[in-house]
């Protein structure tokens, strides 16, 4: 199972120590297709987070807050944090989610694919939609 550093470690990405010792990445992180299992806390990721495809990726961690766009196409992802922060676009399209953390913010598109039951729930009237 690859380790969330190494991986960044073989991209050349940089990861900085934050006030408080929280991980901030200053670049994309396109992890699309790796056999990632866990993501760590507490992570703030300046740019985009690929984790497509990424089969054993089950769950997202909490204090996660990525500037940019969050595609997690084709995981077993079954929940967001509800404390996650995305600054644009949220792609959700073939994945196991069935709500939506309260108050989730989207600056961007929240894309959850075709015939999702997702769009129909309780969750999505919480979304706030900021332009």
């Amino acid at each position: 199972m690859a380790d969330f550093f190494d991986l960044l470690n073989i991209q050349d990405l940089y990861v900085i120590d934050a006030p408080g010792g929280n991980p901030f990445i200053n670049d994309d992180i396109d992890l699309s297709g790796n056999d990632i299992a866990t993501i760590p806390p507490n992570l703030t990721i300046m740019e985009s987070l690929i984790l497509r495809d990424c089969a054993k990726l089950s769950a997202l961690p909490t204090g996660l807050d990525i500037m940019d766009s969050l595609d997690l196409r084709n995981t077993p992802i079954t929940a967001l944090p509800s404390d996650i922060g995305v600054g644009r676009d949220i792609m959700l399209e073939n994945t196991k989610l069935m709500t939506l953390p309260a108050g989730l913010a989207v600056e961007g598109a929240l894309d959850a694919g075709s015939g999702r039951p997702i769009s129909d729930s309780d969750s999505v009237r919480s979304l706030i939609f900021c332009s």
